[in-house]
């Protein structure tokens, strides 16, 4: 542990300089702003504007933050919606966003409300300017200058439910083949998926569903529908995804390549989202059968050795 700890310092002090300690970015202003809407929303954000720290510690939840180990959908994803040709360095967010390049279609759908920039430039976009302001940049590497940045905090009235209901589909791939689809999807009209399992009858239109529990691992969502059609989460889908209709399984399926969608019938109903990997029941076995046999031998350990204990007592001791 203490070597992991000196050699991380010590390459790190060479690649990072320590920075002035600055107000946090977001000040009561800017809070004041994002808990606006009561629903989950996404904010777009470079990370020397808002980095991951700072917005994990408020809730935010960026569209960017750094991972070493992306979900290829998420990156496929990034790539329709940017066009860029370098989409994981993209997706991580230490490029500011060009937004001339953006399919605002996407943005939307991606629910991101809000956008914390540097700069507008040229955008089709309706943005309405939110906040301005200047800060020191949050981390600098070594032999640059410290600055300041001026930002700009834009509001996108356009952006898309992160629940909805909807019924058109259009059959695609589940390979980097569906970034041609997404580029010309009409994501309030249809949604991309495997297959379509349900009837052909007709579907619902557009309708924003309800969230009523919403954390990392379990999802809550209720929904009204006049028609069939697919309850749209734009939370990504990953293997292990599973999901209650009204107390019976069903299937959990990705949509748009990288979210995730429940085939409904006409009606109300109420979707439960659960995260359960695979191997994860296995695994509790597996654990649970260690324990006792470990349970078990310590107990076998500590009674041998009252016998032990006992029988290396005197006789008389042992009488009286």
């Amino acid at each position: 542990l203490l070597l992991s700890v000196a050699e991380l310092s010590y390459f790190a002090n060479r690649i990072l300089r320590t920075a002035h300690r600055e107000p946090p970015l977001l000040d009561r202003a800017v809070k004041a702003i994002f808990a606006e809407t009561q629903e989950p929303v996404r904010v777009l954000a470079d990370q020397t504007l808002l980095p991951d720290r700072e917005a994990w510690s408020n809730r935010v939840q960026k569209t960017q933050t750094y991972d070493p180990a992306l979900i290829w959908r998420s990156v496929a994803f990034v790539d329709a919606m940017t066009g860029t040709r370098d989409a994981a360095t993209e997706a991580v967010g230490f490029d500011g966003p060009d937004l001339s390049a953006y399919r605002g279609e996407l943005l939307n759908l991606l629910n991101v409300r809000y956008l914390l920039l540097r700069a507008l430039e040229s955008s089709d976009m309706n943005l309405v300017l939110r906040h301005r302001a200047r800060r020191r940049q949050a981390f600098q590497l070594r032999g640059s200058e410290p600055r300041e940045n001026e930002y700009f905090i834009y509001e996108n009235p356009d952006a898309m439910p992160r629940a909805f209901v909807i019924g058109e589909v259009r059959e695609g791939p589940l390979t980097a083949e569906a970034i041609s689809l997404l580029e010309n999807l009409d994501p309030r009209r249809e949604v991309i998926l495997p297959r379509d399992v349900l009837a052909q009858t007709p579907r619902q239109s557009l309708r924003t569903a309800t969230i009523v529990e919403y954390t990392a691992n379990r999802v809550v969502i209720e929904a009204e529908l006049d028609a069939p059609g697919y309850l749209f989460l734009g939370d990504a889908w990953f293997p292990g995804w599973q999901a209650d209709v009204d107390g019976e399984r069903a299937a959990v399926l990705p949509a748009n390549l990288a979210f995730r969608a429940v085939a409904l019938s006409a009606g109300s109903h109420r979707v439960t989202m659960q995260f359960r990997p695979a191997g994860f029941s296995m695994g509790l076995l597996v654990s649970g059968l260690t324990l006792s046999i470990g349970c078990y031998l310590v107990g076998r350990r500590i009674e041998r050795r009252g016998q032990f204990d006992e029988a290396s007592q005197p006789a008389d001791e042992r009488v009286s």
